[in-house]
């Protein structure tokens, strides 16, 4: 027995809870989407009729008539006729395995068949131009897919989460490759983005683990935000002439990624741009680039040559963070600011610091492990807290009579230090400046007055075994004083 039923009727149906043996037990439910085109389930089988000869499904911004059925659904067959796919028409049907799309549909609407987790394959007809956002997302069992030639426009996040995929073929007439089109497809090994595509969306290819190499056309002159972060298998890539800015996190975690080769038309390396990229072992910039971003280079921990040219302005704070094999570095005279932390646990044992820096910033270069020397240009009036911090191996420190300030903690723990000079011009030194300085043997100051520092900048220190060498004739204001009285007080010459 057919049992026809209006749609207020079927939904007050759904509501309710029908439960599975109720759904099966009945024959044939049907429910009217427009005036001319009717939708029947029928244990498990869901078809679309339209009456018309060509008609569109609507959309269905809160829920389709049978969403409380969903997961009942095997099936689904949309006869000819029907023009277009609605918005969310099949969302969430999770045990659907089949479904037959007519030559007649020219549009797939916006999550059409989002979390349709056990369909596994899908024939696009040739007339469809337009596959709606999210569109196939989280269909982790699809893998067989043709994307037909008349395909202009793929939508935000349309094969978002489509773990089962390992290959496609994009459009020729595809301009742009949306945000979060195939994010996380984390079995997608092959793919050719043709030379129609301008532009890749951010996380476009975010989490594409299983993606080795890809060839980007100079047709691209954009590519977004993370759009490769975590591919972890990627291992070279070249990046388009026209590209102007290499965006936030492009390359984050990518963690095969030995070689990239960035154009000249490159002005700018966003944050996070390459982090966590620890096979990365040399880079180019370009001359055109006037900043690094913060953290770019962050834990690419083989990387071990690099030139900065000398159109960089700004080097972002903790931009080189963790880059322990990096052995020389020439910071160029036209950067004028380093971010905090900026060179923290590199490698390098010596490194030329720009004459435009004025501030040598917080932790530029904590830990530095293998730097022995240090020449502060006189440009630079403050040096930051824990600036040189944990430099175990710096024997020679040079200031000149421009620097002001000095942070806490600047040169803590440098236990290769043995002498230092402190610039005249300095007003202020911090806490455990140089505590932890345990082989300091001289120190040579030539404040006519002595400098009023707190008790714990050379705390750790056998200050009565240290030449502290002051101005002459001014041994006795050092004597008095209540930090400086406990070296071992020598007089070094007539200084003003």
């Amino acid at each position: 027995m057919k049992l026809k039923i209006t749609l207020i009727t079927f939904v007050l149906c759904l509501c309710n809870g029908c439960s599975e043996d109720v759904v099966l037990q009945v024959e044939k439910k049907t429910v009217k989407l427009t005036p001319t085109m009717t939708a029947t389930f029928d244990k498990g089988v869901l078809t679309i009729r339209a009456t018309k000869d060509s008609e569109e499904m609507p959309d269905f911004d809160e829920a389709a008539p049978w969403f409380n059925v969903a997961t009942y659904i095997t099936s689904v067959i949309i006869e000819q006729g029907v023009e277009s796919i609605g918005t969310n028409a099949f969302a969430g049907c999770s045990n659907l395995t089949s479904v037959t799309i007519p030559h007649s549909v020219t549009m797939i609407g916006a999550g059409a068949f989002y979390g349709c987790a056990a369909l596994s394959s899908v024939t696009i007809p040739d007339l469809v131009t337009t596959i709606g956002n999210y569109a196939f997302a989280y269909c982790g069992n699809l893998s067989n897919l043709i994307i037909p030639d008349k395909v202009s426009t793929i939508g935000e996040g349309a094969f978002m989460a489509c773990h089962n995929i390992t290959s496609i073929q994009i459009s020729d007439l595809l301009t742009k490759i949306e945000a979060y089109t195939f994010h996380y497809c984390n079995n997608l090994k092959s793919l050719t983005i043709p030379t129609s595509v301008t532009s890749i969306g951010n996380y476009a290819f975010a989490g594409c683990y299983s993606l080795t190499s890809l060839t980007i056309p100079n047709s691209v002159t954009t590519i977004g935000e993370g759009t490769f972060s975590t591919c972890n298998n990627l291992s070279s890539i070249t990046i388009p002439d026209l590209v102007t800015t290499i965006e936030p996190g492009t390359f984050t975690s990518c963690i095969s990624l030995s070689s990239v080769k960035i154009p000249d038309s490159v002005t700018r390396i966003g944050n996070n741009a390459f982090f966590d990229c620890r096979s990365l072992t040399d880079v180019k910039i370009p001359v055109r680039v006037k900043e690094i971003g913060d953290n770019t280079f962050w834990g690419c921990n083989s990387l071990r040559s690099i030139v900065i040219p000398d159109s960089v302005t700004t080097i972002g704070e903790y931009a080189f963070n963790g880059c322990n094999l990096l052995t020389s570095l020439t910071i160029p005279n036209s950067v004028t600011t380093i971010g905090k932390y900026a060179f923290i646990s590199c490698g390098f044992s010596e490194v030329i610091i720009s004459k435009s820096l004025t501030t040598i910033e917080d932790g530029v270069f904590f830990s530095c492990f293998n730097l022995t020397t240090v020449d502060i240009p006189y440009s630079v009036t403050a040096i930051g807290k824990d600036a040189f911090l944990y430099c175990p191996n710096l024997t020679s420190v040079s200031m000149g009579n421009s620097i002001v300030t000095i942070g806490s903690n600047a040169f803590s723990e440098c236990l290769s230090l043995t002498s230092i000079t402190l610039p005249v011009s300095v007003t202020m030194i911090g806490e455990s400046a140089l505590s932890g300085c345990r082989n300091l043997k001289d120190i040579t100051v030539n404040w006519l007055t002595p400098l009023s520092i707190p008790a714990s900048v050379f705390q750790n220190v056998n200050t009565n075994s240290i030449n502290l060498h002051v101005p002459a004739g001014r041994e006795n204001l050092y004597k008095a004083d209540p930090v400086w009285r406990y070296f071992n007080i020598l007089s070094s010459c007539s200084c003003g």
